[in-house]
């Protein structure tokens, strides 16, 4: 039943660029790897998808043979969804050859808050407002770098600060989690002149 949602919301989401690669799901009973938030409703499953898988599909259509759905309904904690991200960017990031996969968290319960991811990306850059109206970094960002910088993060103010992740576990405080370099895959670019 989890696969057939899953499979049913990523192929109706209607802007993710990657859907191809709906009917390629395959069921994959380790508990590592990645973490894609997904919501409890197949309507709602549709949008978070687009909006998690995004990053990876929208460069790397081309080199993923297949996706994978891990299965990790079992967190408790922002902690351990965090490990999870980590776990699925590594999985997804590939050395570089990008491959998709979605994570399952748990779904809300009755009297219960769900889980959350606040960024709109797992992987983005910060976007710093200006006295003067104008923004460093990622205009996109510039409100939701307001918000990770109420919460206590501290980015330096260039143009390519990584975001933090913001996930919230159960109704509880959203905390703030700094990515691993490691994971962080960049491509420089540079002008000939």
């Amino acid at each position: 039943m989890l696969s057939f949602g899953t499979k049913t919301a990523w192929r109706n989401a209607s802007r993710c660029v990657g859907r191809i690669q709906w009917s390629n799901l395959k069921r994959s009973y380790l508990s590592i790897y990645l973490s894609i938030y997904l919501s409890h409703s197949i309507h709602c499953l549709s949008h978070n998808v687009h909006i998690y898988l995004s990053i990876y599909l929208s460069i790397s259509v081309c080199f993923y043979l297949s996706s994978y759905l891990f299965d990790r309904r079992e967190v408790t904690t922002p902690k351990q969804m965090f490990d999870a991200i980590c776990e699925h960017i590594a999985y997804a990031n590939n050395k570089g050859n990008l491959r998709s996969a979605i994570t399952i968290f748990p779904a809300r319960t009755d009297g219960q808050h769900d889980f959350r991811v606040w960024n709109p990306q797992l992987i983005s850059y910060a976007g710093y407002q200006q006295k003067d109206g104008s923004i460093i970094g990622d205009p996109a960002n510039a409100e939701f770098t307001l918000v990770c910088e109420r919460l206590g993060w501290k980015g330096n103010g260039g143009r390519f600060d990584i975001l933090p992740l913001v996930l919230q576990a159960h109704g509880g405080k959203p905390e703030i989690f700094e990515l691993p370099q490691e994971l962080i895959l960049e491509v420089n670019l540079t002008h000939p002149r």
